[in-house]
């Protein structure tokens, strides 16, 4: 896209060099474990280098629009860094990270066009058609899976778009934090009540919300006879497809309205996520499974 003038040298810089770094160490990482201080070095650099490229967008609370100025870029990075992450900690069922792509990037490029902005929504349309075609592979039962190339790379790409429509004026950031919200909620609800169950949170688990709905129905499943293969792929595909039914069907108009009235967008995104809170602590969010 950028050889042929589709996107400018902004976005192919951020995603490019900067979603490079991060495929990179991700893909360094699946196959020989690297300590979490170096990655998260390599996370921070690279968020570093893309918002000097793309900058901050400004921020609109109610009826008010606020310049960030350097807290911007702080809080930009840090964002950028923790949703790479989180992607990363929700990618641990078959189907669920690509089905999640598909439906954010999806939704976001049908708001964009729907507003008239063509152009801009080609590449999300490109990154949907390349988590479709993944998930022919990686729909339970799994037969590929993406690894932290693959999520961290998606996490990162996802929050670069949200920066760049942002600043565009395509798509506001409470429209892609309400598009977000399943996977920010149950990895940040899960985070906090680690913490305050005082465990190390930093250490590989099974405590998100959606691990423990899919390991419910697989119990479920055994108890009533149906082998442990079969549990598993059933438990995995409807945990992704409910992910997949809330993006399109709770958070698609959700997210719609907040493009359509940007100084809504807090309160609707108060809105969005108070259900899903809710439903995390209900799943047991934080609890081991």
């Amino acid at each position: 896209l950028y050889l042929t003038g589709d996107t400018g040298r902004d976005a192919f810089q951020a995603l490019f060099f900067g979603g490079g770094l991060i495929a990179g160490i991700g893909f360094w990482d699946d196959h020989r474990p690297i300590p979490a201080r170096w990655r998260l070095l390599v996370h921070f650099f690279a968020a570093g280098w893309a918002l000097s490229w793309i900058g901050p967008p400004e921020l609109q609370i109610g009826g008010l629009v606020f310049d960030p100025g350097w807290p911007g870029y702080v809080l930009s990075i840090l964002s950028l860094v923790w949703l790479l992450n989180l992607y990363n900690f929700m990618d641990g069922i078959d189907g669920i990270a690509a089905i999640e792509a598909l439906s954010v990037a999806g939704g976001a490029a049908v708001i964009m066009y729907s507003n008239g902005h063509n152009l801009e929504v080609i590449p999300l349309i490109i990154l949907a058609a390349a988590c479709l075609g993944f998930l022919i592979w990686n729909r339970p039962p799994a037969k590929i899976f993406m690894g932290d190339a693959g999520s961290g790379f998606l996490g990162f790409a996802l929050g670069v778009f949200a920066l760049l429509t942002a600043n565009s004026g395509a798509l506001s950031l409470w429209s892609w934090m309400i598009l977000l919200s399943v996977f920010f909620i149950d990895a940040t609800v899960t985070l906090f009540r680690r913490i305050f169950r005082g465990e190390r949170f930093y250490e590989a688990h099974r405590s998100h919300a959606y691990q423990h709905l899919s390991q419910k129905i697989q119990q479920k499943d055994v108890s009533e006879g149906l082998s442990s293969e079969k549990s598993r792929a059933k438990g995995h595909l409807f945990t992704s497809l409910s992910v997949a039914g809330i993006n399109i069907f709770w958070l698609l108009p959700l997210a719609w309205i907040a493009a359509e009235r940007p100084e809504s967008g807090i309160y609707l995104a108060v809105i969005a996520t108070i259900p899903l809170v809710l439903t995390a602590i209900k799943l047991g969010a934080g609890e081991r499974v």
